[in-house]
């Protein structure tokens, strides 16, 4: 009977998916950038390389990773003699529903029934497309052993970001994993309204070399682009800042609904992701939406693990094990203080979420406790910085940490010559003092003011000005 129902999903698979896949594609707009790296990839794979053939694609639900492998699999339907048979497209969600998810047998029925042969004997190119692979918890090793059996046969696995916890040792190194971001304003603006801002070095060097020239240039040039472009609203900016970190938000006209599934989002993390991570009892799926709850109606600062457990009447265990959980699924993020190492261990640590959007949407589904708009759009502008920030950290080239002297900016930026650049981040007035301040503890050649009341990049001495809108284009 499970040989019946393989059959008949891989047959179902052959004949209805690409009629979906067309049908949800017409709803979507363009490419992320993720799809370019991806279409290389199989593009190498085409010309007859065969090193980065085992691919993952990672990241926070609702970043996209679906309609990218959508993408793809229209891609190789377009090449020639590339006949529909070869791709397959494989639901673990569905799979799932219908028998144990063993991914290697699916594949080797696959081969067998359809295309007549073995692993070891298969003669022609085939095109396994895996979405939300972590309901087979041995991918890792099933994808290994067809990796290893065969270089006829191209992979792509998607999932959360926890996906990358259950990678085999061996299958780690034959792996090419690709990390799917959440949306930065720039790849907002170039998926919803098909506006191409690629050129941002200079804005990105403005903050590691404090030169403005280039930048300012590139400023004028990026916002002549977006007045020209009639379908961008004025309020355009403080659209995406609330709502519009996930694509989902592009076909929405309605708040409330984009409010609902980004909480449905974060509702699947806790009962669905987690388990990836870690097995997780009810009550620590409860405190886990207990201290989201928390995280999202504070005002961004150190978070003691004491005062949290004493918050949520749990062990101190236990609120370290769900904020290490929540934090491989890319929900949220942190930041650690700059100290010496052990320093850093034992002092709080300040806890961001991957979007401003996500914040917003999870504080608006609580019940906002913030009155005044400045403070709380400062919060948001705070944690945009932050994740923007975090992201970019994400290289290697500087290390990310936040100023916990009294009165200290929000973020340091050491570089690689161990330079110190401190940055602070404000909507509405916003006073020079902090900065001041550490630029002299610090001995930097300069600080950062990002805000709203900067209409445009300037630097008066040694401090750069640096708009908001501006900043989300890096």
């Amino acid at each position: 009977m499970e040989n019946n129902l393989i059959y008949n999903f891989i047959e179902e698979e052959l004949k209805n998916r690409p009629n979906q896949i067309k049908d949800e594609l017409n709803k979507k707009l363009n490419y992320k950038k993720e799809f370019y790296e991806l279409k290389e990839c199989l593009d190498d794979f085409l010309e007859g390389h065969d090193t980065d053939r085992f691919i993952s694609l990672t990241g926070l639900r609702g970043t996209g990773k679906t309609t990218i492998l959508y993408q793809l699999y229209t891609y190789i339907q377009n090449k020639e003699n590339i006949s529909p048979n070869q791709i397959l497209y494989i639901s673990g969600d569905i799979l799932n529903y219908l028998t144990n998810v063993d991914i290697l047998k699916v594949i080797e029925y696959f081969i067998k029934y359809v295309h007549k042969k073995t692993l070891l004997s298969l003669d022609k190119k085939l095109f396994i497309l895996i979405d939300e692979a972590h309901y087979d918890k041995n991918w890792s090793l099933h994808g290994k052993i067809i990796f290893d059996k065969t270089k006829k046969i191209f992979m792509v696995f998607t999932g959360s970001s926890a996906l990358n916890l259950e990678m085999n040792v061996d299958a780690s190194r034959r792996i090419y994993n690709i990390s799917i971001d959440a949306l930065d304003y720039k790849e907002y603006l170039s998926l919803k309204y098909n506006v191409s801002l690629n050129k941002t070095q200079s804005l990105e060097d403005l903050i590691f070399t404090g030169d403005v020239e280039k930048s300012i240039n590139l400023e004028n040039e990026i916002n002549s682009k977006i007045l020209n472009c009639p379908k961008i609203k004025v309020d355009e900016w403080e659209e995406y800042l609330k709502y519009g970190g996930f694509p989902v938000s592009f076909n929405e006209k309605n708040h409330y609904r984009i409010c609902k599934k980004l909480n449905d989002m974060v509702n699947k993390i806790i009962e669905k992701d987690l388990d990836s991570v870690e097995n997780m009892s009810s009550s620590s799926k409860t405190y886990s939406s207990r201290l989201i709850r928390f995280l999202s109606l504070q005002k961004p600062g150190e978070v003691s693990k004491n005062k949290l457990a004493n918050i949520l009447n749990a062990s101190n265990g236990t609120v370290q094990n769900i904020l290490v959980a929540l934090e491989k699924t890319h929900l949220i993020f942190h930041i650690e203080p700059l100290s010496s190492a052990s320093k850093r261990v034992r002092k709080s640590w300040k806890y961001y979420f991957a979007t401003a959007s996500l914040r917003h949407n999870l504080a608006k589904n609580y019940g906002n406790p913030y009155r005044d708009i400045n403070a709380y759009y400062g919060i948001l502008a705070e944690n945009l910085v932050a994740s923007k920030l975090y992201n970019l950290s994400k290289n290697g080239k500087f290390d990310l940490y936040y100023d916990s002297n009294k009165g200290g900016v929000d973020f340091l930026i050491e570089n690689g010559t161990l330079d110190i650049i401190p940055i602070e981040v404000g909507f509405g007035k916003k006073s020079k003092k902090q900065i001041s301040k550490a630029i002299s503890n610090y001995k930097s050649d300069y600080g950062i003011i990002i805000s709203n009341t900067t209409q445009n990049i300037k630097k008066e001495d040694n401090m750069i000005y640096l708009p908001l809108k501006t900043f989300s284009l890096l």
